[in-house]
């Protein structure tokens, strides 16, 4: 078999199969977004996942409280601010449900055992590098954006 390309080099990013597999599992884009950010990135509290959605902590709450009504995140105090909560990812609902992922993981895989090393090399190196472009421009376009909204607020 040729080389792998590292875990996560070819992560699906136009939302598809999350809508997909937001649908097996009777879950909003919203709701499978915030999921697969806790379980990718792993605990994290309500206003750190509301940040990552771009979405006002009540919106969250709202996506939190239907997660955790099919058992698919809890919610526990943090450790030093009780004010505060912490969102966990409940892996063993997941993992005793239907594996939404692993018809597409076994086709990428097959695809990929079709490309050499240095292909899939390369193919990497493109990755990552659109995935730092695209930070960077996103970046970029909200320094602009504030610019503009800071010289609307001192009238120019």
């Amino acid at each position: 078999m040729v080389g792998r390309p590292p875990k996560r080099a070819f992560p699906v990013a136009d939302g598809h199969v999350p809508l997909g597999s937001g649908s097996v599992l009777r879950l909003g884009i919203t709701d499978m977004k915030a999921l697969q950010i806790v379980l990718r990135e792993g605990p994290q509290t309500a206003g750190q996942l509301a940040t990552r959605l771009r979405h006002t902590t009540g919106a969250v709450t709202s996506v939190l409280d239907r997660l955790e009504r099919q058992s698919l995140i809890i919610r526990s105090q943090h450790p030093e601010d009780r004010r505060r909560i912490i969102v966990s990812a409940t892996r063993k609902t997941l993992a005793d449900g239907d594996n939404v992922y692993r018809s597409i993981r076994d086709a990428y895989a097959a695809m990929q055992r079709g490309f050499t090393t240095s292909e899939l090399e390369f193919l990497v190196r493109y990755y990552e590098g659109s995935v730092e472009l695209t930070r960077q421009e996103i970046a970029r376009l909200g320094e602009s954006a504030e610019r503009r909204r800071s010289q609307a607020r001192r009238g120019r």
